[in-house]
């Protein structure tokens, strides 16, 4: 700091002193296997944590047991699901923006860093929309509600249905498990009006399911405003969002369709494995054409196309099983079969006795067939549609449509989807605060694809009120395994000076639960 004094006719004085943080100290976390949370963190070997999720492993779905290494639990027992769970019963549409003071959202969570240059939105119904100029772009997330600040926006007047796409005059920011909302409002034009306006399509009911690997978006909806206050529909939201890299994020299937099977008729869907897979069951959604119920049995067939012949070949359901409602049914194979990873599948029912009026319903989750919506649905390119109407001599393969179904993963083959560690809590000791500088971490060994590993930051005075944050505030996180500056507003954001204490928070996911991230440190960086 320097302090200068000067008067006329003087060249004046100058007094400099120098403030430093003196000490710099890391804390470093490398084994998380010594049992429940402490008031201090430890170095090693007495490193604990505070807790984990149990939400698919009771033990908790992180496993510590290995020393050095944190990485998801294997479910210990049952089952776990594989597959295109997502499914559609109706189309329905969000809302007419048809008053200047009207909006629509599709909020969402995010599943990955980047920067958004465009959207997709599917017009269900538009009344000369191209008199209306609407504005469409990404805001942030304020309790459940879109926050009214565009992080990046772009302006279009459309008067066609089906999909549409909106360029962003100014792009958007958004982080990996960070809550956003899609917003659509009046801009410029002619004012919207009961005969000039735009809405949009969505279907139900809300999966809460990112369509292309099954994980679950709890944030997934609709809303519409009103003019005074915010509506939550429990739509399932339609769009996509584009990045600057070219790869595409959100939601494509924009249609459904029940189809028999009966006779010929063979259907089912072709996929292929990543990780050598010991496959239990198989689950289908399904129902009766009629009261009259089907006039055969329901048949599963499992083909080895690669390596040649079938797998299973037996009985999924008896016409007495199912009503004209659709229901998730569930079916164990006669004994456990491996699907070697590289091998191409093919699952597929049949009832050839069943005939045109009393059969099965089986239902079909669709959308474009172009490229960037194929790569959104379930599992991509690797899972389609199988249709056969010839009795299986012969298949036709559909990349733009999906079976609602899933595989039953046996027991002890599959890690849980996520799972989150809170450190114990870590003592600054120091009543002025501790100044933190950054966070870091290690794997072991490359991430596999479809996993992610991020971080939280809590502080306080207390060692009891723990608000998490990220590089941003709430609700972002860190995913910079090399190491993020710590959000820098971390202490200031607190009702009460100074903190001393922090915890963090490790998240581990993985959209393969055939796989799992592997940790080896954690890393916090501060001075006195």
């Amino acid at each position: 700091i320097t302090v200068s004094v000067s008067w006329p006719s003087s060249s004046g004085i100058q007094l400099t002193d120098y403030f430093t943080r003196h000490k710099n100290s890391l804390w470093e976390q490398t084994d998380w296997s010594g049992g429940g949370g402490q008031a201090v963190w430890q170095s090693p070997p007495g490193n604990k944590y505070f807790s984990v999720t149990t939400n698919s492993v009771p033990a908790g779905d992180i496993n510590s047991t290995v020393s050095g290494q944190l990485q998801l639990a294997k479910i210990p027992a049952g089952t776990t699901n594989r597959g295109n769970k997502f499914i559609t019963t109706s189309l329905t549409s969000i809302g007419r923006l048809n008053a200047s003071n009207l909006r629509d959202s599709m909020r969402f969570t995010a599943q990955k860093n980047g920067t958004v240059n465009q959207v997709r939105v599917y017009v269900n119904e538009v009344q000369r929309g191209n008199q209306v100029t609407y504005r469409y772009g990404i805001q942030g997330d304020l309790s459940g509600n879109p926050s009214g600040i565009y992080l990046g926006s772009g302006t279009a007047s459309l008067n066609t249905t089906g999909w549409q796409t909106v360029n962003l005059t100014s792009s958007a920011t958004i982080n990996v498990g960070t809550t956003y909302h899609l917003v659509i409002q009046y801009d410029s034009g002619s004012a919207p009006a009961g005969n000039r306006y735009i809405n949009f399509q969505s279907t139900l009911p809300n999966n809460n399911l990112i369509p292309k690997n099954d994980v679950g978006d709890a944030s997934a909806t609709t809303l519409h405003y009103n003019g005074a206050s915010w509506t939550t529909l429990s739509q399932q939201p339609i769009y996509v969002m584009r990045f600057t890299d070219i790869t595409y994020e959100g939601n494509p299937y924009d249609n459904f369709a029940n189809r028999n099977i009966r006779g010929a008729n063979f259907e089912g869907e072709a996929f292929t494995v990543a990780n050598d897979t010991l496959a239990s069951g198989v689950g289908l959604y399904v129902a009766a054409s009629n009261n009259n119920q089907a006039a055969d049995n329901l048949y599963v067939t499992l083909e080895d196309v690669t390596a040649g012949g079938n797998l299973v070949n037996e009985t999924f359901i008896t016409p007495a099983q199912v009503t004209t409602t659709f229901v998730w049914i569930d079916h164990n194979f006669v004994s456990n079969v491996t699907l070697p990873a590289g091998h191409l599948f093919r699952l597929y029912f049949s009832s050839p006795g069943s005939n045109l009026t009393r059969n099965y319903l089986i239902v079909n989750e669709s959308n474009p067939n172009l490229p960037e919506y194929i790569a959104l649905n379930w599992s991509g390119t690797d899972a389609v549609t199988t249709r056969s109407t010839n009795s299986g001599v012969s298949f036709s393969d559909l990349t733009y449509v999906d079976l609602s179904y899933y595989l039953k993963i046996a027991a002890n083959d599959t890690h849980a989807p996520w799972g989150e560690l809170i450190s114990s809590t870590l003592d600054t000791a120091n009543l002025e605060g501790g100044g933190l500088n950054k966070i870091s971490w290690a794997t072991v060994g490359a991430l596999p694809v479809g996993t992610t590993v991020r971080m939280q930051l809590a502080a306080n005075n207390d060692n009891s009120t723990w608000s998490w944050t990220g590089p941003s505030g709430s609700g972002t996180w860190y995913t910079t395994s090399a190491g993020e500056y710590i959000w820098a507003d971390l202490y200031s954001a607190l009702a009460s000076q100074p903190a001393r204490y922090i915890r963090y928070k490790i998240r581990l996911e993985t959209s393969d639960q055939l796989v799992t991230p592997k940790v080896d440190y954690v890393r916090v960086n501060w001075a006195n």
